[in-house]
């Protein structure tokens, strides 16, 4: 999807003659958001799982959202659309 600003050239003609009108276009775009603030804390046991359940995550637009996670690599976290799953060893706890 292209968002930002443009401008298109409309003609209007006769057939003889035409005039040009130009058209500013501006496309817009919202985040999806969290209905409710996700928990900014969660605590899990090693060896453990833990599911969190997001909220319900609105789109404006009415785009099919996605989730991702930062940073990348952690094998021991997985994430969709709905749930965080954290499940992590003894390497994760920095304990081994």
């Amino acid at each position: 999807m292209d968002v930002g600003s443009f401008s298109v050239e409309v003609y209007v003609s006769d057939g003889v003659s035409s005039n040009p009108y130009i058209i500013a276009i501006t496309v817009t775009n919202t985040a999806p958001v969290f209905q409710t603030a996700p928990s900014a804390s969660l605590s899990v046991v090693v060896g453990k799982k833990l599911a969190y359940s997001f909220p319900t995550i609105i789109d404006a637009e009415g785009h099919t959202p996605a989730i991702s996670i930062l940073p990348n690599g952690l094998t021991w976290v997985t994430v969709s659309l709905t749930t965080l799953t954290i499940t992590p060893t003894i390497t994760e706890s920095g304990l081994s």
